[in-house]
């Protein structure tokens, strides 16, 4: 009876250890979720703190992650032996056990600089990508918003210290009249390849289906200099509109909606008497209700608990809070658009789980 207690006591270690062998598809699963939601809150971080960096007039500073590596290693030793005494003891058994567990992670880091950083930051956004994120199913009316600095050569406002002005009278009607054609299906965006690099962007307006969709229609082309007759415009960058481009457009760069969104951050009254960050702009609509900003960022002296993203900046917290829904949404999808835009020189993170 003792030797099957010993014998069992010697079995439990080594099926323990036995049972860890197959660590590595165990570990699949759970370390790409928590790699995904890592790399998530990381990105978010990294671009609330530029935004604010740019509010304060600081430098925005970008670093991209090369790869990861996860290593696991498992190891485990089971001695056993007895020894026997003459003098009446007789048999001493003895048992020893030992399991290890490692978990190394290596993650590297690249700055991005030079001509990347300028491409990734400075460069206007293409209008294919503008235009691909409305044929998406993206509102217009917000895309051409935060991404277009003028159609036609009505401006829209800018927030940002360097060249700060209000909208033209006329772009937020404009935008109204994008945003009920598009509710009614009566917008749409073509292309027409010219060569392998090259291709023609057009807006086409659907049908009259109704009265409404008519004086929207009038009133847009009224506001941009078109005749009611044309129903194709093309589309291309531009300031002014000619007789071969009837929708002329001037893009953002990422550097630029970076700064005219941080321009409406809610900063503390110390660091805007201390001159520190100029105050946020007074802009209205043409109702003369005040212009909403884009992402609600707030600043606190103490963590907040419940944020969707916060950063540690110049003695504050700057946070945007997770019931923010609306602010959660464009904060998003301005991590999109500067996917978009960043050059393909450097590819996504290579993830690496080795594991014994």
């Amino acid at each position: 009876m003792k030797d099957r207690k010993f014998l069992l006591i010697l079995l439990i270690p080594l099926i323990f250890i036995v049972s860890c062998k197959s660590v590595g598809p165990g570990s699949l699963n759970r370390d790409r979720n928590d790699y995904i939601n890592s790399y998530s809150d990381s990105w978010k971080k990294q671009l609330l703190l530029n935004i604010v960096k740019i509010r304060y007039a600081d430098a925005p500073v970008m670093i991209d992650i090369s790869s990861i590596i996860s290593q696991y290693e498992i190891s485990g030793q089971l001695n056993a032996g007895s020894s026997f005494e003459a003098n009446g003891v007789g048999w001493n058994p003895s048992l020893g056990a030992q399991a290890t567990m490692t978990d190394r992670p290596t993650i590297s880091f690249e700055p991005v600089s030079g001509a990347r950083f300028a491409m990734s930051l400075m460069e206007p956004i293409p209008t294919t990508v503008i235009l691909s994120l409305v044929y998406a199913g993206y509102p217009i009316d917000q895309v051409f918003k935060l991404t277009v600095n003028s159609i036609n050569g009505i401006k829209n406002n800018f927030g940002g210290s360097a060249r700060r002005h209000e909208a033209s009278p006329e772009f937020f009607p404009l935008l109204d009249c994008f945003k009920k054609l598009q509710g009614k299906d009566d917008i749409d965006i073509s292309s027409n390849r010219i060569s392998e690099n090259k291709e023609e962007l057009f807006i086409e307006i659907g049908e009259q289906k109704d009265t409404a969709t008519t004086e929207t229609i009038k009133k847009m082309n009224r506001i941009l200099g078109i005749p009611d007759s044309v129903k194709r415009f093309r589309v291309g960058i531009g300031i002014r509109k000619n007789d071969s481009l009837q929708f002329a457009v001037m893009t953002r760069s990422i550097l630029e909606i970076l700064s005219d969104i941080g321009a409406y951050i809610h900063v503390p009254e110390e660091h805007i008497l201390a001159k520190e960050v100029f105050a946020e702009p007074a802009f209205t609509m043409p109702d003369g209700t005040p212009v909403q900003p884009f992402v609600n960022i707030n600043s606190s002296k103490q963590q907040p608990v419940n944020a969707f993203s916060s950063v540690y900046y110049n003695g504050y917290w700057f946070y945007i809070e997770k019931g923010d829904y609306r602010s959660k949404g464009i904060f998003s999808f301005l991590l999109l658009i500067s996917s978009l835009v960043q050059s393909d020189e450097k590819a996504t993170p290579i993830i690496t789980i080795p594991t014994r």
